[in-house]
């Protein structure tokens, strides 16, 4: 028993090591600084339906400009697991310098290209990039609805003038902002004839009000999940869950109290078994053998595996270590915390299974 003790310790300290690591590497990643000039890339991440977020492509199955040599982000485990597959741009932005209207390229969209872009923009495509791994999101285009001979027919221009806005304090980026000159859009409802497109880009460096990233998060809510928690609907919907389960039970337990009372009752004036009736007839099936008792004893053990996983997900929620900025910080600590309690699996099984 002691030496099962020194193991469990063991394996709780190794744990408390690892998940402790993690936060410390993200807590040094998100630690950068900059002088005026440093480069900072910006990656783009992906493409797909605003309405739809599940449904993601890479940024350059769009006809944008891309670079002629592609250069990706090193990942972290975290951005594997949510599907991040970010690639360096174009766009140069180093910090603290700003400019105006700075051209990215030029080249011919073809009719196939722009059949894409309308196909994007009637789907309302948005994309994601990241710019010292803050998550920055923007629209393709725009379509718009005009009569001309008596009939409507859908205009689409696509954005090809960006305005990235850049939030700063001292020698740190905070935040960024996208944006679009709608003067610069491009107008491609005709798509027989080849059309010359022109992307340009501006900078804006703005010095942030926030003192740091995590003052920022309790500002400002992210474009597709209110991360705002709603602990007073939380709390009544615990409470009213425990009074109806306290109303059910006590109800079930007068019930069980009565029929007990009424069958002692009755064993004593006949001296003889009476016929079982009522909830007493399900007797033999609940308390039966089960037949296949290593699958039970197997679905059990998954089930308090899962169910410490979800305690110790909800644990690390209370610290905090699940923010924007920690790209698949969610799904990191799952997998850790599932496969380091992989022994409950093992012990309640094997428990299970000896009694039986």
């Amino acid at each position: 028993v002691e030496s099962s003790m020194r193991r469990g310790s063991r394996g709780a300290k190794a744990l408390a090591s690892v998940l402790l690591l993690c936060i410390l590497q993200v807590a040094a990643a998100n630690d950068h600084k900059y002088k005026r000039g440093d480069n900072v890339p910006l990656y783009a991440n992906k493409v797909g339906p605003y309405g739809n977020p599940s449904e993601q492509y890479e940024y350059y199955t769009l006809p944008f400009c891309a670079p002629k040599e592609e250069e990706r982000k090193p990942h972290h485990l975290g951005e594997i697991l949510v599907g991040d597959r970010m690639m360096k741009t174009l766009y140069a932005l180093p910090f603290h310098i700003s400019f105006d209207r700075r051209t990215l390229c030029s080249y011919t969209l073809k009719s196939k290209e722009m059949d894409m872009f309308q196909k994007a923009i009637d789907e309302d495509y948005y994309f994601e990039m990241f710019y010292d791994d803050i998550p920055l999101q923007g629209f393709i285009g725009d379509k718009s609805t005009e009569v001309v001979n008596g009939r409507n027919v859908t205009m689409y221009s696509l954005f090809t003038h960006y305005i990235f806005t850049i939030g700063y304090n001292g020698d740190e980026v905070l935040e960024i902002q996208w944006d679009h000159n709608p003067e610069s859009n491009l107008d491609i409802t005709d798509t027989t004839d080849p059309t010359d497109v022109h992307f340009v880009y501006t900078a804006k460096w703005v010095k942030s009000q926030h003192a740091s990233r995590e003052h920022v998060l309790e500002h400002k809510e992210s474009p597709h999940q209110h991360l705002e928690i709603r602990w007073f609907s939380i709390f009544n919907s615990i409470v009213t869950v425990l009074l109806l389960t306290g109303f059910l039970a006590t109800i079930l337990l007068r019930i069980l109290k009565n029929d007990f009372t009424r069958y002692a009752r009755m064993e004593e004036e006949t001296g003889l078994e009476q016929e079982e009736t009522g909830w007493k007839l399900v007797n033999g099936d609940v308390f039966r053998f089960p037949a296949n008792k290593e699958l039970l004893c197997a679905i059990l053990g998954n089930g308090s595996q899962l169910l410490c996983m979800c305690f110790g997900v909800l644990f690390l929620a209370c610290l905090g270590p699940y923010t924007r900025y920690n790209r698949g910080a969610l799904l990191v600590s799952a997998l850790l915390i599932f496969a380091f309690t992989s022994g409950v699996n093992g012990y309640v099984a094997a428990s299970m299974y000896t009694k039986m």
